[in-house]
Formats: structure tokens, C-alpha cells, sequence
């Protein structure tokens, strides 16, 4: 995952990350333990390891499926935000043991929740003036 799918990511490193998943998934599948699951580090490990892929595959396949750069989800070979993606989740599913991905859209936020995500108007820098120190704040002390 660190190797395909880290932090920038492209479409070839998404899809030879993809293929190394699914070829541990299917060894993983062959995985035996020996002994109970008490106090058997190796059993809790195993069974981990199969959520652990199985959460990979997820992230992998959106990763491929979402074809911009948004938020922590940089990729490489496509710099810029898709206002199309941006109005849709990507979910991944089980459909018979198989992780596939649907698109479902993106609630709306109440008004008061989507002004705080507006961009603020750009001041003319003129206008704009810093400012200067400001005085100690007064103490009270409780009476």
C-alpha cells in the first residue's frame, strides 16, 4: 500500500498495488493457525491480516476509480479537483465475495455548515493592513 497507493499516487502504481492485494488475498485465504484463538497472537493476526486486505482492495479501487486530486487523495496523473467527483461518494461493497464500487451523491450541507466552507473575497492588498500589537488582556481575579 505504502508502494502504489501512498500519499501521491498514479494510475499504474494504483493497478500493480491492486494486483500485489489480490494475490495476498488469495494467500491469505490458505493461511492456517495452529492451536485455539486464546492467547494465540498468531490466530488474531491472521484473521487481521484478511480485514486488513480486504480494506486495501477498498481503498485501491477508489483510489483508481477517482480520476482527481482531492484532499489527502493526490494523484499525479490528474492535478486538479473534478466537480463531478466532488459531489459523489465512492462505496465499496461485497457483492459474493468480490469488492465492487458504486456511486452514490453527496448530501447537501445546511446553509449555515456550507458558509463555513466558502471561499473568503479577495481584499485588495491597499486595503488590507495588519494589525498592529495588541494590549495584555485584562486579568479578574475571582472576588
Amino acid at each position: 500500500m505504502q508502494d502504489g497507493a501512498g500519499l501521491a499516487r498514479d494510475e499504474k502504481g494504483l493497478k500493480a498495488c491492486l494486483n500485489s492485494v489480490l494475490e495476498l488475498r488469495q494467500r491469505a485465504a490458505r493461511i492456517q493457525v495452529p492451536g485455539s484463538r486464546r492467547y494465540n497472537p498468531g490466530w488474531h493476526t491472521a484473521r487481521d491480516l484478511r480485514f486488513m486486505l480486504t480494506v486495501s482492495e477498498c481503498i485501491v479501487r477508489a483510489a483508481i476509480e477517482r480520476r482527481e486530486s482531492r484532499g489527502a487523495h493526490w494523484r499525479l496523473d490528474y492535478l486538479e479537483k473534478d466537480a463531478a467527483l466532488g459531489r459523489v461518494n465512492v462505496i465499496a461493497y461485497d457483492e459474493g465475495g468480490q469488492v465492487k464500487l458504486r456511486q452514490r451523491p453527496v448530501p447537501q450541507l445546511p446553509p449555515e455548515l456550507a458558509n463555513l466552507f466558502q471561499e473568503p473575497a479577495a481584499t485588495p492588498a491597499a486595503t488590507t493592513q495588519t494589525p498592529g500589537p495588541r494590549p495584555p488582556a485584562e486579568k479578574r481575579v475571582p472576588a
